[in-house]
């Protein structure tokens, strides 16, 4: 279980990884600045690739519920909707209705509270 859930971090960071490496190793002569925003280009592509093709449906289904528990996308048809549509695949069918509204099984997604919102009254200092 351990290896399992290790596993989709695991892919993606060499994926990343080697992105990154093989950037920077193409660019060897070029100015630093140059070199860093390809290099960070890459690595997001590359991030966004590992997720697609990750063998484990279950992590695409899990980014899904996060990003619509969390209000992140918009309405269906949205850029930021189609963006996580090509990185994470179609939606669950059991999910994009019920989802979309910012609604699940068990009523409205939990709001969390941020620590800059609200001071902490446990620790005045």
């Amino acid at each position: 279980q351990v290896w399992q859930a290790h596993f989709p971090a695991a892919f993606a960071s060499a994926g990343v990884g080697l992105a990154i490496v093989a950037a920077g190793w193409a660019l060897a002569g070029t100015p630093s600045l140059a070199v860093l925003m390809v290099q960070i280009t890459a690595g997001a592509l590359a991030l966004a690739f590992c997720i697609r093709l990750c063998p484990a449906p279950a992590v695409r289904a899990e980014l899904w519920l996060r990003l619509v528990s969390a209000g992140l996308l918009e309405a269906s048809g949205g850029w930021r909707w189609r963006l996580a549509r090509l990185v994470l695949g179609k939606p669950d069918q059991s999910l994009e209705p019920q989802q979309r509204d910012g609604q699940n099984q068990n009523g409205p997604a939990p709001t969390r509270r941020n620590q800059d919102q609200q001071p902490n009254l446990d620790n005045p200092g």
